[in-house]
């Protein structure tokens, strides 16, 4: 056996511990990172939730917004169908969803909470 032959795999064992090393040293490091822990509290006065059937919701929703409940986005071939499956009216300080749709009503109570944080 040449000494070549044998230095190749010995090179490839090295660099295998070495980046498994870096890997188990950086994921040791993460793990001790302390969680950063915060609480947040938002009082909202006069808040009202009205719980609504699906066609119910999307006429209140046209009349409130002037806006369609259900729409075409995108550009043919990959048009998409869109449709309000619940919404929070700023003015009158109500949520509007369905009853059991909590995606949709926790999505409204962080508008209501937050604000307007994505474009309509």
């Amino acid at each position: 056996m040449s000494t070549d032959s044998l230095k190749a795999p010995r090179i490839w064992l090295w660099i295998l511990i070495s980046v498994g090393l870096g890997c188990m040293s950086f994921t040791a490091c993460k793990a001790k990172a302390p969680l950063q822990s915060y609480q947040e509290q938002h009082e909202i006065r006069r808040l009202t939730v009205v719980f609504l059937d699906e066609q119910s919701l999307q006429a209140r929703y046209t009349a409130i917004s002037g806006k369609p409940a259900v729409s075409l986005s995108g550009y043919p071939p990959m048009q998409s169908l869109t449709t309000v499956r619940g919404f929070y009216d700023f003015n009158s300080k109500t949520l509007y969803c369905s009853k059991m749709d909590f995606t949709v009503c926790g999505h409204e109570l962080h508008h209501a909470v937050l604000g307007r944080f994505h474009p309509e």
